[in-house]
């Protein structure tokens, strides 16, 4: 055994973070590296390691903060290694270079001292690790080629000896380093070695555990802030979990749909065939869209445009949950509805207008249309005004859909209505039975009795329908 001298600054922080330098004498020994490669790892020293292993990975599991845990780690790691500190690194993505992550024995001084640190053959026993991606055991700090520009820092701080391992992601690259610096020039035996791999796996799984955590939390708080519903159930289809958008579009609290089949939505609007038909694309493909009507808490129905996705077992592949996200169409239908009711009908007597009739008689091969305009409604309208005017035109509505046999009536201008039939009819037939009805009958309209008369114009043909009636009117 070889047994060396020599004398190290020991420092103390004080105000400012500016340091008060000692001289002392220490005594260091040393195994020669010979005889620390022979020393087998004893079953205490695996035991030891095996409780660092057991401490870190129950509060992991317990969801300890993960800055707690690499602190912790590093000073189990410490009592293993007397005279000595841990510290983990981590390297930069964006800027390649390595910062303290974690180290409670070390000073914030010695902190920024390492900010920034470049990997590289001068870059110390972390920066060669990361550099080279692989174990790296300095012996003595103050004269290794490895610590070149970290030489300061070694003397500031009094560190003798450093060992660092990798910290490697799950490509085998390097993300950052887990180190024990001693304040004696030494060697690591195979215990140390292990100490060091077993830190820097534990090093890994936390940062991904942390990495997984901040994905789950982010996705997490979108679910929660989506404007879509979410639904999730577990295999046998029993809500397990919902959103804040669900609560507010059902008016349902959480609680009280939980463990429920969400078929308690269904408003009795669809068949049985079309849950069946669902289900069954659900089973062959893994997926579902499609608009569907469900029912609210108040019963109120609500038209849906759902995406239903099934969840699959990494290991076995078997569903194990489904995911539905929906989004309530109930308002835009209406509109949906509302523009095209105003595109195809009269405004006035929501009779359908002459735009709907092209797009229903495009396509077909023959029809016949009538055509009806009042006669002298130009002087009701002088004599009476357009109050008394628009409420007859409403009156004639009414009256047309209940005398007529024709399914599709209009009202083509001011006093011109329409009926059309898609087959070819007893023309003359149908203009007596209106013109006898409104012979026998008068419209009453805030006291003044109207007795109304029609000219008419009919035409039964394939093309050019509703100018061969305006010609057969005229």
């Amino acid at each position: 055994m070889a047994i060396y001298y020599f004398n190290f600054k020991r420092f103390t922080i004080v105000k400012e973070q500016e340091f008060i330098m000692t001289e002392s004498q220490v005594t260091c020994q040393i195994l020669e590296n010979s005889e620390l490669n022979e020393v087998p790892i004893s079953e205490e020293e695996y035991n030891s390691i095996l409780n660092i292993q057991q401490h870190t990975l129950e509060m992991i599991a317990q969801g300890k903060d993960s800055d707690n845990i690499l602190a912790h780690l590093c000073k189990l790691a410490e009592e293993l290694l007397p005279n000595s500190v841990a510290s983990i690194m981590l390297l930069n993505d964006t800027t390649g270079l390595m910062s303290v992550l974690s180290a409670p024995s070390i000073p914030q001084v010695g902190h920024d001292a390492l900010q920034d640190l470049k990997p590289g053959e001068g870059g110390g026993s972390c920066g060669n690790a990361v550099f080279h991606n692989e174990a790296q055991y300095v012996q003595d700090t103050f004269h290794d080629s490895r610590w070149t520009d970290l030489r300061k820092i070694a003397y500031d701080f009094n560190l003798c000896s450093c060992w660092s391992m990798p910290v490697k992601n799950e490509n085998k690259q390097p993300i950052g380093t887990f180190a024990l610096s001693s304040f004696e020039h030494r060697s690591p035996a195979p215990f140390h070695k292990k100490l060091l791999e077993t830190a820097a796996s534990i090093v890994n799984i936390v940062l991904r555990n942390k990495e997984k955590n901040r994905k789950m939390k982010l996705f997490s708080t979108a679910i929660q802030n989506a404007t879509e519903g979410i639904v999730i159930t577990d295999t046998h289809n029993h809500i397990i979990e919902v959103n804040a958008a669900f609560e507010k579009i059902y008016h349902y609290k959480e609680y009280e749909i939980l463990g429920k089949n969400p078929n308690i939505f269904a408003s009795g609007t669809h068949s049985q065939s079309f849950y069946q038909e669902m289900w069954s694309e659900l089973n062959a493909n893994h997926t579902w869209s499609g608009e569907i009507i469900n029912q609210r808490a108040d019963n109120s129905k609500i038209e849906q445009w759902m995406s239903i996705s099934a969840i699959k077992n990494k290991q076995n592949s078997e569903v194990e949950n489904f995911l539905a996200v929906f989004t309530d169409i109930t308002q835009l239908k209406k509109t949906q509805a509302e523009v095209e009711f105003m595109a195809y009908h009269d405004s006035l007597t929501a009779l359908y207008n002459k735009t709907y009739f092209e797009k229903i008689h495009k396509n077909n091969k023959h029809g016949t249309l009538i055509l009806l305009n009042i006669n002298n409604f130009s002087y009701i309208n002088t004599a009476y005004g357009f109050s008394v005017g628009d409420r007859l035109l409403v009156q004639v509505a009414s009256l047309l859909k209940t005398i007529s046999s024709s399914k599709f009536i209009f009202r083509f201008s001011s006093d011109e209505f329409a009926l059309y039939y898609k087959d070819k009819i007893d023309m003359q037939r149908e203009i007596d039975s209106i013109q006898n009805y409104f012979y026998n009958h008068s419209i009453t309209i805030e006291n003044i009795i109207l007795n109304l008369t029609f000219t008419y114009g009919a035409a039964y043909s394939n093309s050019a329908l509703m100018q061969n009636s305006a010609l057969a009117l005229k």
